[in-house]
C-alpha cells in the first residue's frame, strides 16, 4: 500500500473497499463513508452547506452566571494529598 496510497484512494472513490491486514489480522478497513452525514466536515467557506454560522445557537442555550466560579469540592480534591498518610 505504501507508495500507492493515492491509487487506492481513487479506487475507494470508485466504490471499492480494502481490508488492511497486519500479521494476518484485519486491523482496519479503507472505504468510502457510508453516508453523507458520516462524511460531514465543517467548512470555512460561507457558500458551503457545512459552513458553521457564528451565533447559530443564540437563544437556544443558557450558561449559568456562576459557570466559571470555583467549586469548593473540586478545589479541596485538587489540594488534597495524593497519597494520604496511613494510620
Amino acid at each position: 500500500m505504501r507508495g500507492k496510497f493515492s491509487a487506492y484512494l481513487a479506487r475507494v472513490a470508485a466504490g471499492e473497499s480494502f481490508d488492511i491486514v497486519l500479521r494476518g489480522k484485519k486491523v482496519a478497513e479503507l472505504r468510502a463513508p457510508a453516508s453523507e452525514e458520516e462524511d460531514w466536515v465543517p467548512s470555512a467557506d460561507p457558500a458551503s452547506p457545512n459552513f458553521r454560522r457564528p451565533g447559530a445557537l443564540k437563544g437556544k442555550m443558557w450558561i449559568s452566571d456562576d459557570f466559571n466560579d470555583p467549586d469548593p469540592e473540586i478545589e479541596a480534591a485538587m489540594e488534597a494529598d495524593i497519597f494520604p498518610p496511613e494510620h
